[in-house]
Order: structure tokens, then C-alpha cells, then sequence
């Protein structure tokens, strides 16, 4: 689901100074690979429509300052809530993929190191490195005003670049924009399938123990609400998105789940801070969560 601008809610399935010219969006393009491995063609109308409704300015910061943190990545008005979420999760358990997926180029560019996924990243079939180059120019929508994925401070540009090369490797921001699992950004990172669990046919103990042992052995976590016949209002959170989850404690017999919304804002009431992470009961989570995902 997207992070509202303006506000703007997009619902996800889970599992814009303007410069004279403008440049098209580095995304849409498809760059050379290995035969068979090679970057899915994106849609030329589709596309269009993206170089269209964003205005691309070129950015003034670096990939990544004082480390790589879960709070960083802040999804844009694309229906990605699954990759953003995917990429917090994974920055909270292993920030070296991230650091070490992407390479500073001399000539202003950036390169990042996939490993081409499988379907929905839940099998695998002998991964294969892909590295692909991007720029940095941010799309806006009025020349200043994020427009798709962003740093929390927008001076840090790992979550835009990651965002921009996966939307090159997938055939264009249409196709990451339209809901997915988190696996497959996790997949695509790491090399390494994944899994999900329909939280419904989970004892509480069970799903806590999943939870725990993945976050204790430093793979990523997230979950997300049910896209459809759930109604959400009241809850503080949004139907059909896809969560971090940062971790688990148990205190006074009572276990719980620390969550994090990949708008960076928009979180059950509680905590009195509206930065999107929040603890929740684990009866609550599995009752409020349908999905739970599991890096490999």
C-alpha cells in the first residue's frame, strides 16, 4: 500500500526546482544480461505514463549516511508497500546486503547487485548475479515533493536507488507498483528463497517461535493485512499492507510483536509518536495480520 501523498491510498495484494527538460525515468529502460536472465520489457505506455506524471530532478546527497537503518526507507505513492517493507525489514537484520548490494560510481551512477528471483521468490533455480545501473535523479511530483520511494532524510538515497534498479530489473515502476510479496525484494537482494505462512492456521506460540527464531538468525520479517472482506476502520491500520516486523518480546507472560508502516507515519494509537513503528499484542497481530513472511 502507498505511503499517502497528499494523502493517497493505493491497495496492495499481498502474497513530483523543475529543470527545463526533465529526464525520463532511468527505470523504464532495459539494459544488457546474460540471455535468459535479463530484465523483464516494460509495457512503452505504461512507462510513458511515468515519465509523465513525474517531474525527475537531480539529487544532492549519498547512498547511505550514518549506516543503513529500518527507519530510512519511506514508500512513495506507488502501491509497493511490499518492497519498502521488505527493504526496512531486511536493513534490520542484515545491513551489510544493503550496504554491500550497491556500488558508487564514478561518473555519478550507482550499481546494484541482484540475484535474479524465481517465481515470487519462494523457489529457487540457481540464482544468477545481475548488476544493474541507475541514477539518481528522484521523481517528484512538483519539481521538490518525493514522489516514489525516499530516504527519511531525502538526502540518503539507498531506498530510491534500490526501488529504481529493481523497477529497471522488473520491467518499470508499473510493474513493482502494483503489490507483491516482500520475499522477492528479498530474494533479489540476497539469493536466498523465502516463505509464508497464513497467519489464521498458526497457534500464537507457533507463529511467535517462526517469528523469533528468523529474527534471532538475522532474517527479515514482515507481515501484512488482509487485502480484501476485513474492515480496518478504527484500527490505525490499513487494509492490504505489508509491515516490517522488527522483532518480538514477551514481558509479564504477555508476547509481542514491534511493527513498523513503510509510510513512516500511521500506526495504532499508544506510543504518542506517529513514526509508524508500534508494538502490538501477538493475539492482536495474528487476529489484525493474515500473512506472515519469512526471508531465507
Amino acid at each position: 500500500m502507498p505511503k499517502p501523498v497528499g494523502p493517497v491510498s493505493v491497495p496492495v495484494v499481498p502474497t513530483t526546482t523543475t529543470p527545463a527538460s526533465p529526464a525520463a525515468p532511468t527505470a523504464p529502460a532495459t539494459p544488457t544480461a546474460p540471455a535468459g536472465w535479463g530484465p523483464r520489457l516494460p509495457d512503452p505506455q505504461v512507462a510513458k505514463k511515468h515519465r509523465d506524471v513525474a517531474t525527475w530532478v537531480p539529487t544532492q546527497g549519498t547512498a547511505i549516511k550514518n549506516g543503513v537503518s529500518p527507519d530510512d526507507a519511506l514508500q512513495g505513492s506507488l502501491g509497493n508497500c511490499y518492497l519498502v517493507s521488505g527493504l526496512s525489514s531486511l536493513a534490520n537484520v542484515q545491513p551489510d546486503v544493503i550496504r554491500n548490494a550497491i556500488r558508487e560510481n564514478a561518473d555519478g551512477t550507482y550499481t546494484v547487485k541482484f540475484h535474479k528471483d524465481s517465481f515470487l521468490g519462494l523457489f529457487s533455480r540457481g540464482q544468477k548475479e545481475l548488476e544493474i545501473t541507475v541514477d539518481g535523479d528522484m521523481a517528484t511530483k512538483d519539481g521538490k515533493t518525493p514522489l516514489y520511494a525516499h530516504g527519511r532524510d531525502v538526502g540518503e538515497l539507498w531506498p530510491l536507488i534500490i526501488e529504481k534498479a529493481y523497477a529497471k530489473l522488473d520491467g518499470g515502476y508499473q510493474r513493482v507498483g502494483v503489490g507483491g510479496s516482500p520475499v522477492t525484494i528479498w530474494q533479489a537482494l540476497t539469493g536466498k528463497s523465502g516463505a509464508m505462512t497464513a497467519n489464521a492456521v498458526e497457534g500464537e506460540g507457533s507463529l511467535f517461535r517462526k517469528m523469533k527464531n528468523a529474527l534471532d538468525e538475522k532474517r527479515p520479517v514482515a507481515a501484512s493485512t488482509a487485502p480484501f472482506l476485513k474492515d480496518y476502520e478504527g484500527t490505525g491500520l490499513a487494509k492490504g499492507h505489508v509491515y516490517a516486523v522488527l522483532g518480538v518480546s514477551e514481558k509479564d507472560g504477555q508476547k509481542f510483536v514491534q511493527l513498523r508502516n513503510p509510510w513512516g507515519h500511521g500506526e495504532p494509537a499508544g506510543d504518542g509518536k506517529d513514526d509508524g513503528q508500534f508494538s502490538m499484542p501477538l493475539a492482536e497481530f495474528k487476529k489484525q495480520f493474515a500473512f506472515t513472511y519469512f526471508g531465507g
